[in-house]
């Protein structure tokens, strides 16, 4: 099987229920499972496989990992998980008589002995790069991780994507490089990409004790979309959101076929990505004006206490035309439109996150009412509070 059969692009999910007569039960199929679900990423690819087993009662899945194949009493049809050693995982495998495995790890380049269901690294890389193209930044760096695959091909889609745009400036960053963040100062407002949410909360704390502000001098994009990881940042991480239920699935659905056909080579099946978690970290677009990025900071800062403009103008030491004029001039809005925008987006975010009361939202954000926090909604074309939390 050539690479471009063998790497392929998951066409759209769909299945149906095998048929089967009462003479003819299929008999029943128990899988290996290594996942570690404190992770939201294999959370998600736990909850796929479920479904596809949902459709198999004849499955079921056994928690285990490679290393422990030899405490299992009985035969296992496959394994699906975590695998990233070719050498004493597949001996594991293989010591077990266990015939087929998938993983679900991206983590170095093959090839491997068994079949993947991973991300499509390089369309991560894309859609990073595309989403920040749009809010028109022309300052990019990314912050990898060292020696991993899915890292390297997350940077390498990225800066395509940037370099078709004649874009040829990439600051690129991993984890030893802590001390020489001091650099991205001279590349503000910057599009910073980081390849994992867990890396972005990394670098949220390497980031503030320089002064270096997100999301007005930084806008911080992560992957995973992982709740456990946001639950412990400074501030709300917007963040790709990979389609790991469907990489379950699919993961399943490869095991099946590999056991019911004859034997063939390992297969490489990608996923693209599902879309993008906007949230507080990339609320903002490229703004040039250093006096206009610290009018937005003292804004987000005070969302919950600024009454007027005047207020705002007299705490930065303005006249309150010119805070318009600069304003105006960088982004074509007015410094009060930006405000209420703001609070709303703001509001929407705490009616998904939180079971605060609608009233007790609208004070947070600095509207005091819920008829106010009506009144702005609708200036902006948005669905009731109300409405939002049904």
């Amino acid at each position: 099987m050539g690479r471009d059969e063998q790497d392929q692009i998951a066409p759209p999910l769909s299945y149906r229920k095998p048929m089967t007569r009462p003479s003819d039960q299929p008999q029943p199929v128990t899988v290996g499972i290594d996942l570690d679900l404190k992770l939201g990423f294999h959370a998600q690819i736990a909850k796929g496989m479920m479904r596809f087993r949902n459709t198999r009662p004849h499955w079921s899945f056994l928690e285990t990992r490679p290393g422990q194949l030899s405490k299992v009493p009985f035969p296992l049809a496959g394994m699906i998980g975590h695998f990233i050693d070719p050498v004493s995982d597949q001996a594991a495998f293989e010591a077990k008589g266990i015939p087929h495995a998938v993983s679900i790890t991206n983590h170095q380049p093959g090839p491997f002995p068994w079949s993947q269901v991973i991300n499509d690294d390089p369309a991560i890389g894309r859609m990073a790069a595309e989403y920040f193209l749009r809010k028109r930044f022309r300052h990019f760096a990314v912050w990898g991780l060292q020696d991993l695959n899915f890292s390297n091909e997350r940077i390498e889609g990225f800066r395509e994507t940037l370099q078709q745009k004649t874009i040829d400036t990439l600051h690129e960053y991993d984890q030893s490089d802590r001390n020489r963040l001091e650099h991205l100062r001279q590349h503000l407002p910057l599009a910073l990409f980081a390849v994992s949410d867990a890396t972005a909360k990394s670098l949220m704390g390497y980031l503030g004790p320089k002064g270096l502000r997100i999301p007005h001098d930084i806008a911080l994009l992560g992957v995973d979309n992982d709740p456990h990881v946001d639950l412990y940042t400074t501030l709300p991480l917007s963040s790709i959101e990979p389609d790991g239920e469907r990489i379950g699935f699919e993961a399943c659905r490869l095991l099946e076929r590999k056991l019911q056909n004859a034997p063939s080579g390992p297969e490489i099946l990608r996923i693209p990505p599902v879309g993008i978690q906007d949230r507080l970290s990339t609320e903002t677009r490229a703004v040039d004006d250093a006096r206009v990025r610290k009018i937005q900071a003292y804004m987000d800062r005070h969302l919950a206490d600024i009454q007027d403009m005047e207020q705002v103008a007299r705490a930065l030491h303005m006249h309150r035309r010119h805070l318009d004029r600069c304003f105006i001039a960088a982004l074509g809005v007015t410094p009060a439109d930006w405000l209420a925008r703001r609070r709303v987006h703001r509001a929407e975010q705490l009616l998904q996150e939180t079971d605060d009361t609608i009233d007790l939202i609208a004070a947070r954000v600095g509207l005091q009412s819920r008829r106010r926090l009506n009144l702005t909604f609708q200036k902006f074309h948005r669905p009731l509070p109300s409405t939002q939390r049904k």
